[in-house]
């Protein structure tokens, strides 16, 4: 089997019948892996599959790594993903996870977010609210839990909510670009899109200068 036919993969319907399967093709409509009950696409040499109601990991050459036991799971990102395993009937905690599989947070969470710049949003309880910070990739508690609402991070940014109004902090929780906007965006080639006022938006760099605008919404999005 020449390499190149595993670089790029996509997903098809295995066949017309009930209950729907899913496979991985190459670019000629050859089937190259499957069937899968459920499949993202590839993140790098892995991607999540669901066999059953259990979520695992599947390499290029359909090599089970990372053995279907996860109640829920999202792709890789920047070599880590969030699953979620059912400890008791009702009882779902989600936990961080390296290539091999291995916890690198365990999963002791209600709720964690998409892990990205050494960072994973978490989610507890505080006075009888819900409320977001964020962990480093050992499971330590780096931002405390303050914020009604969080991003994943993205050129050293991430978008945080408190209370009615956004902005955005770095890694190290310090807010950069003041928590004044209506609505915050997350950055990405180092610009966002924010909401200044009533139904205006905005295009920003990461020192929170604006580069377009502010216009009314219809027209930045």
């Amino acid at each position: 089997m020449q390499g190149d036919e595993r670089k790029t993969l996509l997903i098809a319907r295995y066949n017309e019948t009930l209950p729907v399967k899913w496979c991985f093709v190459n670019a000629v409509k050859e089937i190259m892996i499957g069937s899968f009950d459920k499949c993202e696409v590839f993140s790098g040499n892995l991607a999540l599959v669901r066999m059953g109601k259990l979520y695992g990991y599947v390499n290029r050459y359909g090599n089970i790594v990372i053995p279907p036991k996860f109640s829920t799971a999202q792709s890789f990102h920047e070599g880590y993903a969030t699953v979620a395993v059912e400890k008791e009937p009702n009882s779902t905690l989600y936990g961080v996870i390296d290539t091999s599989g291995t916890f690198v947070v365990m999963p002791n969470y209600a709720w964690l977010g998409t892990p990205s710049e050494g960072r994973v949003p978490y989610q507890t309880q505080k006075k009888g609210l819900t409320v977001f910070g964020y962990l480093n990739m050992k499971g330590e508690v780096v931002i405390e839990a303050q914020y009604t609402q969080v991003s994943r991070f993205n050129d050293g940014l991430a978008a945080v909510r408190m209370e009615d109004k956004e902005g955005y902090i770095n890694i190290d929780g310090e807010i950069i670009i003041p928590i004044k906007y209506n609505r915050a965006r997350m950055f990405k080639n180092g610009s966002a899109f924010v909401s200044i006022g009533k139904n205006k938006s905005a295009l920003i760099n990461t020192k929170g200068e604006i580069l377009w605008g502010p216009y009314k919404q219809k027209d930045c999005y």
